[in-house]
Protein backbone atom coordinates (compact mmCIF):
# COMPACT_ATOMS: atom_id res chain seq x y z
CA UNK A 1 0.00 0.00 0.00
CA UNK A 2 1.21 3.56 -0.86
CA UNK A 3 0.85 5.96 1.83
CA UNK A 4 -2.06 7.90 -0.25
CA UNK A 5 -4.30 4.80 -0.35
CA UNK A 6 -3.30 4.35 3.08
CA UNK A 7 -4.92 7.39 4.14
CA UNK A 8 -7.89 6.41 1.86
CA UNK A 9 -7.82 3.17 3.58
CA UNK A 10 -8.10 4.89 7.10
CA UNK A 11 -11.17 7.17 6.05
CA UNK A 12 -13.15 5.05 4.38
CA UNK A 13 -12.46 2.05 7.62
CA UNK A 14 -13.27 5.27 10.06
CA UNK A 15 -16.59 6.14 7.78
CA UNK A 16 -17.95 2.79 7.92
CA UNK A 17 -17.30 2.16 11.76
CA UNK A 18 -19.71 6.05 12.52
CA UNK A 19 -22.01 4.50 9.67
CA UNK A 20 -22.36 1.33 11.33
CA UNK A 21 -22.83 3.18 14.75
CA UNK A 22 -25.46 5.03 12.95
CA UNK A 23 -27.41 1.60 11.51
CA UNK A 24 -27.05 0.48 15.09
CA UNK A 25 -29.59 3.42 16.31
CA UNK A 26 -31.82 3.01 14.06
CA UNK A 27 -32.11 -0.73 14.50
CA UNK A 28 -32.40 0.16 18.26
CA UNK A 29 -35.33 2.19 17.26
CA UNK A 30 -36.89 0.38 15.03
CA UNK A 31 -36.77 -2.51 17.75
CA UNK A 32 -37.95 -0.46 20.66
CA UNK A 33 -41.08 0.53 17.85
CA UNK A 34 -42.07 -2.87 17.57
CA UNK A 35 -41.75 -3.86 21.15
CA UNK A 36 -44.32 -0.92 22.18
CA UNK A 37 -46.21 -1.74 19.49
CA UNK A 38 -46.56 -5.47 20.27
CA UNK A 39 -47.24 -4.64 24.51
CA UNK A 40 -49.97 -2.10 23.12
CA UNK A 41 -51.44 -4.89 20.89
CA UNK A 42 -51.46 -7.29 23.57
CA UNK A 43 -53.35 -5.20 26.49
CA UNK A 44 -55.91 -4.77 23.55
CA UNK A 45 -56.28 -8.01 22.90
CA UNK A 46 -56.38 -8.40 27.28
CA UNK A 47 -58.70 -5.77 27.21
CA UNK A 48 -61.21 -6.96 24.73
CA UNK A 49 -61.06 -10.37 25.88
CA UNK A 50 -61.92 -9.31 29.48
CA UNK A 51 -64.82 -6.98 27.59
CA UNK A 52 -66.38 -10.16 25.95
CA UNK A 53 -66.27 -12.24 29.13
CA UNK A 54 -67.83 -9.25 30.95
CA UNK A 55 -70.31 -8.74 28.45
CA UNK A 56 -71.09 -12.67 28.36
CA UNK A 57 -71.90 -12.70 32.33
CA UNK A 58 -73.89 -9.02 31.92
CA UNK A 59 -76.04 -10.81 29.05
CA UNK A 60 -76.87 -14.15 31.10
CA UNK A 61 -78.03 -11.66 34.01
CA UNK A 62 -79.91 -9.71 31.04
CA UNK A 63 -78.10 -6.45 31.47
CA UNK A 64 -77.24 -4.44 28.37
CA UNK A 65 -73.81 -5.30 27.18
CA UNK A 66 -70.92 -3.04 27.18
CA UNK A 67 -69.19 -1.97 23.89
CA UNK A 68 -66.27 -3.31 23.04
CA UNK A 69 -64.91 -0.67 20.92
CA UNK A 70 -64.16 1.77 23.98
CA UNK A 71 -62.01 1.14 26.81
CA UNK A 72 -58.73 2.13 27.70
CA UNK A 73 -56.55 0.85 24.62
CA UNK A 74 -52.94 1.72 25.68
CA UNK A 75 -50.75 4.60 25.12
CA UNK A 76 -50.14 4.39 21.26
CA UNK A 77 -46.83 3.31 20.12
CA UNK A 78 -47.18 5.95 17.47
CA UNK A 79 -46.23 5.74 13.73
CA UNK A 80 -43.97 2.94 12.44
CA UNK A 81 -40.60 4.38 11.78
CA UNK A 82 -39.02 5.09 8.27
CA UNK A 83 -36.78 2.56 7.42
CA UNK A 84 -35.48 4.72 4.54
CA UNK A 85 -32.31 6.45 6.80
CA UNK A 86 -31.72 2.66 7.80
CA UNK A 87 -31.66 1.57 4.02
CA UNK A 88 -29.33 5.06 2.77
CA UNK A 89 -26.62 4.15 5.89
CA UNK A 90 -26.23 0.93 4.67
CA UNK A 91 -26.23 1.91 1.05
CA UNK A 92 -23.22 4.55 2.37
CA UNK A 93 -21.86 1.30 4.18
CA UNK A 94 -21.75 -0.45 0.49
CA UNK A 95 -20.56 2.23 -1.13
CA UNK A 96 -17.47 2.48 1.53
CA UNK A 97 -16.90 -1.44 1.15
CA UNK A 98 -16.24 -1.31 -2.26
CA UNK A 99 -14.27 1.40 -1.94
CA UNK A 100 -12.08 -0.54 0.75
CA UNK A 101 -12.41 -3.44 -1.61
CA UNK A 102 -10.64 -1.40 -4.73
CA UNK A 103 -8.09 -0.09 -2.72
CA UNK A 104 -7.40 -3.29 -0.98
CA UNK A 105 -7.82 -5.96 -3.66
CA UNK A 106 -4.10 -4.85 -6.28
CA UNK A 107 -2.14 -5.46 -2.79
CA UNK A 108 -3.90 -8.67 -1.62
CA UNK A 109 -2.87 -9.98 -5.51
CA UNK A 110 0.38 -8.43 -5.12
CA UNK A 111 1.17 -10.23 -1.82
CA UNK A 112 -0.14 -13.76 -2.88
CA UNK A 113 2.27 -13.54 -6.02
CA UNK A 114 5.17 -12.78 -3.74
CA UNK A 115 4.24 -15.27 -1.44
CA UNK A 116 3.82 -18.01 -4.47
CA UNK A 117 6.88 -16.82 -5.79
CA UNK A 118 8.73 -16.97 -2.34
CA UNK A 119 7.68 -20.72 -2.67
CA UNK A 120 7.20 -22.82 0.46
CA UNK A 121 7.16 -20.62 3.82
CA UNK A 122 9.21 -21.15 6.99
CA UNK A 123 6.57 -23.32 8.58
CA UNK A 124 6.96 -25.83 6.16
CA UNK A 125 10.48 -26.42 6.29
Amino acid sequence: LNLDASAQLEKNVEFLIDNLDDLSREAAVINQWQRQNMRNNQARMAFLAKRRAENAARRAAGEEPLPEDDGPMGRGSGPEPTRLSAYLIANEMNTFCNGIHSLTSGTLKKLSLASYLHGPSAENK
